[in-house]
């Protein structure tokens, strides 16, 4: 599985199999494997993820996109949080910005008028919330690492490849 610092690693692989053979057979290993890995095939684009009864909040889930090219498929591959995590980091950083922009906003231009400038505290304390969201992220992702190798080994077993 690739190595990465993203919060979302992404991957992309070429297969020398056309999409439908590679649709055929995930959706054959996930009829066989419910018990170890669960998605949904659609014909170019395919989700996979934990059983839910083995899930925990940081699971990960594996979003393929297949793209027909000459003699072969090229998958493009995204590992993600569940949906309505990543909601929460994207409206928690958004409001962190928007907090942010305001204090500034307001700081500086108090700061030209000559005036008391205490609303540019806010912006480390938010520079400090965004590097502690951040950090819980890289938490969260280090907990889904095992279900992200075992998705990803599930997807190459699938696929032909070891």
């Amino acid at each position: 599985m690739p190595d990465t610092i993203d919060l979302r690693p992404r991957f992309q692989q070429y297969v020398a199999i056309p999409p439908s053979e590679v649709v055929h057979r995930l959706q054959t290993a996930l009829n066989e494997h419910k018990d170890y890995v669960r998605g949904s095939v659609y014909e170019q684009y395919i989700v996979l993820s934990i059983p839910a009864e083995k899930q925990h909040f940081w699971s990960p889930r594996l979003t393929i996109t297949i793209e027909p090219k000459e003699e072969g498929s090229m998958l493009r591959g995204l590992f993600g949080p569940l949906p309505s995590i990543w909601l929460m980091f994207v409206f928690g950083y958004g409001i962190i910005g928007f907090i942010s922009m305001i204090a500034a906003i307001i700081g500086f231009s108090r700061m030209s008028l000559g005036l008391s400038t205490y609303e540019l505290w806010i912006l480390p304390v938010c520079a400090i919330l965004a590097a502690g969201m951040y950090a819980a992220g890289k938490t969260g992702q280090r907990l889904g690492r095992d279900e992200m190798e075992q998705i990803y080994v599930f997807m190459g077993e699938a696929l032909g490849r070891e």
